[in-house]
């Protein structure tokens, strides 16, 4: 069963992702979106599709994961897949927790939603342009910058200008971002292509329930 809430995600979909994969980029995305009821509560569904095809999904009642795909849970088991996943877990309490701090600084009023997109697009040149956006109440509010290591704050808000200032004192996590962003979700789209190619070469349109 589909983890709920994954409409939310439709804004962030980049366009054209029904293109043919050896004439355009691959775009391997994360998406997760938090739903934060009240300061006790956060409810968080993910999921990463690789162009149109849904890769996996975060169950939000345990946060595990399941693959759509016999072929993903060979393609997982290889490099430090288990491994990434297992601190995945690690950072998403801790964007939990801080959410409800910020909330807390700032006196926001709850409810309020929280989107991420994350992920790279690989060229067939072999290139790659890794990106990172947090959304909050549907507005954009700061990105990540790959090449420059720093996040920079997509609306004149307060809380835009203070989410970047606090992200950029932590000068380890933007260094592991651009790792993660640039170099390991290159290796994760080759890695997906190598099991997966005849589902992800298809010419014809998938259909999807959500």
């Amino acid at each position: 069963m589909q983890p709920p809430h994954l409409l939310l995600f439709l804004p962030l979909l980049l366009p054209g992702m029904w293109a043919d994969p050896e004439a355009e980029p691959q775009v391997l995305q994360y998406l997760l979106t938090g739903l934060f009821a009240d300061m006790t509560s956060a409810e968080v569904s993910a999921m990463a599709v690789l162009g149109d095809v849904p890769i996996f999904a975060l169950d939000p009642a345990n946060w595990s994961v399941h693959f759509h795909w016999p072929w993903v849970s060979q393609a997982a088991a290889e490099g430090d897949t288990k491994k990434l996943m297992s601190q995945s877990q690690i950072a998403l309490r801790n964007v939990v927790r801080y959410v409800h701090d910020k909330v807390q600084q700032t006196e926001m009023d709850y409810p309020l939603v929280v989107q991420i997109r994350a992920g790279c697009e690989l060229y067939p040149n072999t290139s790659s342009w890794g990106f990172l956006r947090v959304r909050e109440g549907g507005k954009d509010l700061v990105a990540f910058e790959v090449d420059e290591e720093c996040w920079e704050m997509q609306q004149p808000s307060q809380l835009a200008e203070q989410v970047s200032r606090d992200l950029n004192r932590k000068t380890s996590i933007k260094v592991l971002l651009e790792h993660l962003l640039s170099f390991i979700c290159q290796s994760q789209i080759r890695t997906l292509n190598k099991y997966g190619r005849a589902t992800l070469e298809r010419q014809e349109l998938p259909v999807a329930t959500v």
